[in-house]
Order: C-alpha cells, then structure tokens, then sequence
C-alpha cells in the first residue's frame, strides 16, 4: 500500500449495516466503497483493488462464504488478489459460523453490531498484519528489522528481542509515526479479540525500550500519555 489511506471494500449482500460501516469508514479517513451482489463486488474489486475487504455474511445464506473462497482461490490477472485481507461480518457468532469463515480463508471475523469503535481496531490490526507479511525487511533510520531471520540491528549492533518483542517492534515501525493503542497492540500482536485491561503491552514496550537503549541511548520507543506507543 501507499501512503494514501487504505481503500476498503464492503461487501454487504443487501445487509443495512454495510452502509453504516461505510460511513464510518469515510468519516474515519478511508477510502471506503460498498457492494450489494458478489457481481457488483468483483467489478469494484477489478477498478479499486482494495486493501482490505470487510464481507458481511448472513448465516442462512452461502453468497459470502462462496466469494470468500473465490478469492482466496483467485489466479493472477483475474479480478481479485488473493492475498487481500478479509474480515467476515457475521450477523450471528455461532462456533459454526466463526469456523466456517476461517476455514473459508478468512483473516478475522467481527459481529456486525459490535461498536465502531471495536471494528476499527480489527481493521488496523489485520492492515497491519498484511503490510508485515508483504515486507521482509523492514527500516526506520537505523534501526533495521528482517522478517526473515526475526532479527534486529541498530547500527551496527545486533538487539536479542523475544519473538513477541520483535512483533511488537515491529508492528511500531510499520507505521513509525502513528500512535498504537495499546487494544491495537494486543490485537495485532497477541490476537486478542477485543480490547482489555492488561498491563501486558506496558511490560513488553519497556522491555524492548530498555534493549533498544542499550544498544542505542536515543530513546526509540515513546509512551503516549493514555494512549499507547510510537516510534520517536
């Protein structure tokens, strides 16, 4: 993706709350368009090439499940990119219906009537997760990350950071100038489905602050007062 904001597909099989989302997600700075039929999402698809795809599913109707899986089945130069990240939007959230989206090749799934507010930090996360499978080698100044080895360097030291440390940094130098909430974090790091009270991202933003300051006295990580955490 660019540094433009992200272009976010509803596909919402004549679902109400599609539309709701969609002007959330204008108000919230995406680029967000919708789509009724899974005909009228494939030609949207082909012209905007969407970031994410939220898909709305009816538990009593096929449609979202059967295009889920033509995407994830979609060949090169055909209307989808299979590797876009979905997010199901499930009217019910039956064990069966949470199974059936993932075994289908979904990337998350969010009950349709939960809060804006509780979406929003889905979205990010699995933005996140899709921008960091797409860079292997990831730089913010000197600092270097590689997906690859899991590796980190600052300079010309090597930084010995566990593996949820390194996800954590990870996850900050995507996006070196944003400020992560921490539910943002423990979504996008733990995969937690919804936002908690928990001291776990304080723990392990101090650690791998503490790592990287050993390496380099530039104080790399920063607390954002009542918020969460940024690259400096």
């Amino acid at each position: 993706m660019s540094g433009e904001a992200p272009r976010v597909l509803v596909v919402g099989f004549g679902l109400p709350a599609a539309a709701r989302v969609v002007a959330d997600l204008l108000a919230d700075g995406y680029r967000a368009s919708v789509a009724g039929t899974a005909g009228h999402a494939r030609a949207l698809a082909r012209i905007a090439e969407p970031d994410l795809v939220l898909l709305a599913s009816r538990a009593e109707r096929p449609e979202a499940t059967e295009l889920l899986r033509e995407i994830r089945a979609a060949a090169p130069g055909s209307d989808w990119r299979a590797a876009v990240p979905v997010i199901v939007l499930g009217e019910r959230c039956a064990e069966s219906d949470v199974v059936r989206a993932f075994e289908a090749g979904a990337d998350d799934f969010v009950h349709i009537r939960r809060s804006y507010l509780v979406l929003r930090v889905h979205i990010r996360a699995v933005l996140a997760r899709s921008r960091s499978t797409t860079d292997d080698v990831l730089g913010v100044g000197s600092l270097l990350l590689d997906r690859r080895s899991r590796t980190v360097t600052l300079g010309a030291r090597p930084v010995c950071l566990t593996r949820l440390e390194f996800d954590l940094l990870h996850l900050l130098a995507s996006e070196p100038a944003r400020v992560f909430s921490r539910s943002e974090i423990l979504v996008a790091v733990w995969d937690w489905p919804s936002p908690c009270a928990t001291r776990t991202v304080d723990t392990h933003a101090s650690r791998v602050r503490h790592k990287l300051d050993a390496a380099s006295p530039e104080g790399w990580i920063v607390a954002v007062r009542g918020v969460g955490y940024r690259l400096n």
